[in-house]
């Protein structure tokens, strides 16, 4: 037992760990490729911010926001979406490239997103390419996606070879048994 424990140690000394930090997100995706991955993706200017004055870090404050272009996903003039308490920086009056996910309660801003301020930005430009990467996407998924098949295959394979192992192990066990008890 204190063979194996100090295995373990050995082992969880030089086992290399992942850097964290607390309270930080990883650089978020530029919008040619968030673009692809939110539900939403909407130019607002944010109208109304009612903020949650619960004392806890959980919670989210209620936003709206005017929409002036809608590149994927909605096709209004108003829109209400969540965003986190603590991670939440929209203000009002401001205009964003907002990218958000549609849960349960509805829209929500997540925290670490791709949303930015418009200005400094070519928004011209970038709206234009925008709606091009979504009409393209979209004419792309017409073609029949295989690679989740490829995978469901490869799941099967390994499950099989696993039973076959299981089946090999078990048969060498009993033909050992029967070994000892004819000696």
């Amino acid at each position: 037992m204190k063979r194996i424990t100090f295995v373990l140690i050995l082992v969880m000394a030089f086992y290399p760990l992942q850097k964290t930090v607390a309270l930080s997100c990883e650089k978020p995706p530029p919008p040619e490729v968030a673009v692809h991955e939110y539900d939403v993706v909407v130019l607002a200017t944010i109208v109304d911010k009612i903020i949650d004055e619960n004392m806890s870090l959980e919670g989210s404050n209620s936003v709206k926001a005017e929409v002036s272009h809608s590149i994927k996903g909605y096709n209004q003039k108003m829109i209400s979406f969540n965003e986190h308490k603590m991670w939440g920086n929209t203000k009002v009056g401001m205009e964003y490239l907002l990218f958000l996910d549609i849960e349960d309660d509805g829209y929500t801003l997540p925290g670490c997103g791709s949303t930015s301020k418009t200005s400094g930005l070519d928004m011209d430009n970038l709206l234009d390419f925008l709606t091009k990467e979504v009409n393209a996407a979209n004419e792309v998924t017409s073609v029949p996606n295989t690679a989740g098949e490829s995978k469901f295959l490869w799941q099967w394979i390994f499950i099989i070879f696993m039973v076959l192992v299981i089946v090999a192990i078990y048969l060498r066990w009993q033909r050992r048994r029967e070994n000892k008890n004819e000696k």
